[in-house]
């Protein structure tokens, strides 16, 4: 067990008024920039802290949330998010316009320019070694 003094505090939680869930899925935005997406059929979403997301709770940023029956669009002042109800984050479901660009983003986009993941430890690497995408 670590010592107190050694145990960051975290707020992984998210304020609820940037939360918004629709069927199986669960859409916060994080800051005009940063939306986080989950997908759970049974509806049991995560709020524990990640490595690079100690602090949830953070002032909720400007946005607008629109829908019909069929579609949700939430918007910032940097992306448009287009999600169709009831279904799972595909590309025929879910997308995300990058305002000011002709960019679109869609769940299995190809990004020729990921800078890569982490390797756990180069103890006895020598040489090139694969990385994941980041």
């Amino acid at each position: 067990m670590l010592p107190d003094h050694f145990v960051p505090e975290l707020a992984p939680k998210a304020n609820e008024d940037a939360v918004i869930v629709a069927d199986q899925v669960r859409f916060t935005v994080l800051t005009e920039r940063l939306i986080r997406l989950e997908f759970d059929p049974s509806r049991v979403f995560n709020d524990r802290a990640t490595q690079n997301m100690w602090y949830r709770d953070q002032p909720v940023p400007d946005f607008t949330v629109d829908q019909d029956d069929d579609w949700l669009t939430i918007e910032t002042e940097a992306f448009v998010l287009q999600y169709k109800k009831g279904e799972a984050l595909t590309r025929s479901s879910l997308s995300i316009t990058v305002k000011g660009t002709d960019y679109t983003w869609k769940p299995d986009d190809i990004d020729s320019e990921n800078l890569k993941g982490t390797m756990r430890t180069l103890d006895g690497i020598n040489g090139y070694i694969a990385l994941s995408d980041g």
